[in-house]
């Protein structure tokens, strides 16, 4: 069930900003202060808290996005794999209540894992936003990409 609280993912600012695509039943976001420039958020259009309330459509439509990102991050960032998870219900580390798989591009000469700043609350606290040129660089980038997916 949809939460009564204003949601950041279903306002127009957040939408008009941070949109990448929209794929099917899902929007694919980038975040603001990403921890790796390979990363992404798939959540729903419609506003849904729980994993579990997610349509058949919504479920089919996440692991689309999923395969088409791993796609354009290979094109684009040379990743050989990812990590998609999400956090469904408070006790778990649901932040935001609207259902949001965090999607990361990995490789094996990667620089940075991106669970070591996730697993330290001060390094995930303190991460800077980036530079709004380099923000959209990567949000074009990731868009034209997934285009050619």
């Amino acid at each position: 069930m949809a939460s009564a609280i204003k949601c950041a993912f279903c306002d127009a600012k957040t939408i008009g900003k941070q949109e990448i695509s929209v794929i099917g039943t899902v929007r694919v976001i980038y975040p603001r202060r990403p921890i790796i420039p390979a990363s992404v958020l798939i959540t729903p259009v419609r506003c849904v808290e729980h994993v579990h309330d997610l349509t058949e459509e919504e479920v089919c439509d996440v692991f689309r996005a999923a395969k088409n990102l791993h796609e354009a991050f290979t094109r684009l960032y040379a990743t050989t794999g990812y990590n998609m998870f999400v956090n469904d219900g408070v006790s778990a580390g649901q932040h935001v209540p609207h259902v949001h798989f965090h999607f990361y591009g990995r490789s094996t000469d990667e620089h940075l894992n991106p669970f070591t700043t996730l697993n330290d609350r001060e390094k995930y606290d303190a991460r800077p936003a980036m530079a709004e040129d380099e923000y959209i660089e990567h949000l074009h980038g990731i868009r034209n990409s997934l285009l050619k997916s």
